[in-house]
């Protein structure tokens, strides 16, 4: 290595040792707000948008975490309005004395209102924030602001976005009647053909004044608590309806994203008497087709479960097989009903939810061309939809001959 060549790479060492040396980006964590949700609404003021965060209180945090007993609530929640919702953004400094830090939120709710005239500008902020993060949980409040959705309290929680996220894993885990959507699904749903949003549907519901779920020792009654269940349909960025927990539940057999649940079934031979069967385990699938110029669909699912209750279900030997095979119809019969109730829904919304028109892009291109200019209100909705359902008992739990009591 030569004189001057030496000279260039001490020279270039120092330049780069001096750029990553550097600090200016640091950001002390006493001056950051934590964002833990944020609400969007309309505004009083009609050409406005309304923002609504809950922010984080370290110190009661801390001093709960300790021990201490704090009644000092965890979270602040405030509101500021703009005409866009990076001018909402920016109006908080107004009232908050830290600057808002977005990588801890949890969820965005949207109120019910905003969400059928449009989400486009609204999101485009959210998209566009480096600190985002695309895991964040799309919610919209049926009949209500997001605003009112933040004010209700979780029992057993004092933050609500981490009671709601803690809803939203149970429930998909152990029910699968709701859909867990984050912003990074609902963005590509938007960016993509033959595929419309879907969001998780929020509810705020009165409780009973004998059912305080945390007690008469609460210094401040609980009227009101959230409940995540069914899914908010949406036609490009307008929301178009509301799917029920069946229907939910028929949008993740078709999707593929049943975590767990359970099928009620009815006792064989016995009328007004029902039997739980676990699902265990699932698969699904989805083949496309043009048959005689036109789109069809076969979904094709495959479940197996086992007896949660096992009360009574007493059969002779000879009775074993035919009693699975009863229980084994009934359960792809309610999972059948389930997929054709969800895609009946949809096709009333003109909404292709299950991005079966993106399956044809895929698979069928040259078809999706000719279909793909009105497919959400005319191939969707014409659309022939087979349903194929398998169900199996992993370990029927039937007992050979029934034992007398006492004996």
């Amino acid at each position: 290595m030569t004189g001057n060549s030496r000279k260039v790479l001490v020279v270039m060492l120092i330049v780069i040792s001096m750029l990553l040396g550097g600090c200016w980006s640091r950001r002390d964590v006493e001056r950051l707000a934590f964002v833990l949700a944020v609400a969007v609404d309309k505004a009083q003021d009609p050409d406005k948008v309304q923002l609504t965060v809950e922010l984080a209180r370290p110190s009661a945090l801390t001093a709960t975490s300790q021990g201490g007993g704090s009644l000092e609530s965890a979270v602040w929640r405030v509101s500021s309005t703009g005409y866009t919702v990076f001018d909402a953004i920016r109006n908080f400094a107004s009232q908050v004395p830290r600057q808002l830090f977005w990588s801890h939120n949890r969820l965005i709710v949207f109120g019910e209102e905003i969400a059928r005239e449009g989400l486009e500008d609204v999101l485009d902020a959210f998209f566009r924030d480096p600190e985002m993060r695309r895991s964040v949980k799309v919610i919209v409040c049926k009949g209500d602001t997001g605003a009112n959705f933040l004010l209700v309290d979780v029992p057993l929680e004092r933050v609500l976005s981490g009671g709601i996220q803690g809803i939203i894993s149970s429930s998909v885990e152990k029910l699968s009647t709701m859909v867990d959507i984050g912003l990074n699904y609902f963005g590509r749903a938007l960016s993509a053909d033959g595929l419309e949003p879907i969001a998780v549907r929020g509810e705020i519901i009165d409780l009973p004044p004998d059912e305080d779920p945390r007690g008469s020792l609460e210094r401040t009654k609980i009227s009101k608590a959230p409940r995540i269940t069914g899914a908010a349909v949406f036609k490009g960025t307008k929301l178009v309806g509301w799917l029920d927990k069946p229907e939910a539940r028929g949008f993740n057999w078709i999707k593929g994203k049943i975590g767990g649940g359970v099928i009620t079934v009815e006792k064989p031979n016995e009328r007004n008497k029902f039997i739980a069967v676990e699902i265990v385990r699932t698969r699904s699938n989805i083949k496309t087709e043009i048959v005689g110029g036109k789109p069809k669909v076969t979904i094709k699912v495959e479940c197996m479960g086992n007896f949660a209750d096992r009360e009574n279900v007493y059969v002779n030997p000879e009775g074993v097989a035919p009693t699975v095979l009863s229980i084994e119809r009934q359960m792809a019969a309610v999972i059948r009903n389930e997929i054709e109730a969800a895609v009946k829904k949809a096709k009333e919304f003109g909404s292709d939810i299950f991005g079966f028109g993106e399956a044809f892009y895929r698979f069928h291109p040259k078809e999706w061309k000719r279909l793909r200019e009105d497919w959400n209100d005319k191939g969707f909705r014409e659309l022939q939809v087979e349903v194929e359902v398998k169900a199996m008992l992993r370990r029927s739990g039937l007992i050979e001959l029934e034992v007398p009591l006492g004996k």
